[in-house]
């Protein structure tokens, strides 16, 4: 199988989540985010005898992924089931850690991927993530949280109607991962994870880009450049603007 595409990482509350909405829409790829998919499969009526199950519900609760040969098979169903409509896939961080190559070598052609690594530093990722909210529906992401100084320049996104969710109607809550506990146990997993498994994909033959956000969903455009401007140089995906060879 090969999916051409883009692997996002950033620590928690940088934004994954909307940038990869973004990017998806503008590179026309099929967004995958892991965590929202769990979320959304244990409702999911076809799944509800799948032994599986069991162990995506223990994940969640865990605020954890499950065994890697479950998330990756969970994941290539998902994207089977709607491939024919995009150009490729753009996975919001994931993978999490080095575990993982040996899976993604045999799904995916390694080699057509770009890594986009967002940075920003702890102390306002914690305001941040404490300022997140999440639609208990759709599972879209809003902040409350509005910092601005003279280098960051980082607004709220604000529902239109106070804790109802824009997209759906659905109520607005706060994740339960996101108590100052567990977010400095996430910081850590990143650093000691996520980053060393970067660096081995990079060791792999990946592209990598880095970017440090700076004004929030404002620097969406200086990101979708800076990503165009990588997988022209790499070949791997025929934008909307342009033709990138595969």
């Amino acid at each position: 199988m090969k999916i051409p595409g883009i692997m996002l990482f950033g620590p928690p509350g940088i934004g994954k989540g909307t940038f990869a909405r973004l990017v998806a829409k503008d590179f026309n790829l099929f967004h995958i985010s892991p965590g929202s998919l769990l979320r959304k499969l244990v409702n999911d009526r076809d799944i509800q005898n799948d032994p599986k199950l069991e162990y995506i519900q223990l994940a969640l609760q865990s605020h954890s992924l499950p065994r890697e040969d479950i998330t990756m098979d969970l994941i290539i169903r998902e994207y089977e089931k709607n491939k024919s409509e995009y150009k490729g896939v753009i996975f919001d961080g994931f993978p999490r850690s080095k575990s993982y190559i040996p899976l993604m070598k045999e799904k995916f052609d390694l080699n057509k991927f770009v890594i986009v690594e967002l940075i920003l530093s702890e102390h306002i990722l914690m305001e941040k993530l404490l300022g997140r909210r999440e639609c208990s529906s759709c599972h879209r992401t809003y902040n409350l949280t509005n910092y601005v100084n003279e280098v960051y320049s980082i607004p709220a996104i604000l529902p239109k109607i106070e804790e109802q969710c824009d997209e759906c109607g659905g109520k607005l809550v706060q994740r339960e991962d996101d108590s100052p506990k567990i977010i400095q146990n996430r910081f850590k997993k990143y650093k000691t994870e996520t980053l060393e498994l970067i660096k081995e994909l990079e060791l792999e033959g990946l592209t990598k880009v880095s970017f440090e956000v700076k004004k929030g969903l404002d620097d969406y455009i200086l990101i979708s450049k800076l990503i165009e401007e990588a997988i022209f140089k790499s070949g791997k995906i025929q934008t909307n603007s342009k033709l990138i060879h595969i």
